[in-house]
């Protein structure tokens, strides 16, 4: 099959030029009547794969495509990246932490409208995700 080629193919080039991530799944808590206090702590341990990623100011002048028009919305900015993974991690909700290399040395949130499941014949190939950097390394109100 093609799709399984191609996820195969996409793995090889993934662990070949790829850098290390970590990737932390975090949920978050409410406490008391009020929304106002919450917090977010990590749920489970921290992953850690390859990926390859770029900033989004490498894209060119393409001004037709799916990320110019996420850029005309206001969903993701120019200082904003992009990865591409596996498609076997989930990348799904609103506080899932990216760190970029080993040790990490920076931090970015994954952008929920911002993950696309590559996939062809049926099979998931890998996924590209979008990322924000977490100007403190953390999220507001983690512990």
């Amino acid at each position: 099959m093609v799709g399984t080629e191609l996820r195969q193919e996409a793995s090889g080039t993934i662990a070949t030029y790829g850098e290390a991530i970590s990737i932390k799944y975090y949920i978050q808590t409410f406490s008391g009547t009020d929304y106002d206090n919450h917090y977010i702590t990590q749920s489970g341990n921290t992953v850690w794969t390859k990926g390859l990623h770029f900033p989004l100011s490498d894209m060119g002048g393409d001004n037709t495509g799916e990320e110019y028009k996420l850029l005309q919305q206001g969903a993701i900015r120019h200082d904003d990246r992009k990865i591409f993974l596996l498609a076997d991690y989930n990348l799904s909700g609103p506080t899932i932490k990216i760190g970029l290399g080993s040790p990490s040395r920076a931090y970015y949130k994954v952008l929920p409208q911002g993950v696309v499941p590559q996939s062809i014949e049926g099979v998931d190939v890998y996924k590209k995700a979008y990322l924000r950097m977490l100007n403190t390394g953390s999220f507001e109100s983690e512990y």
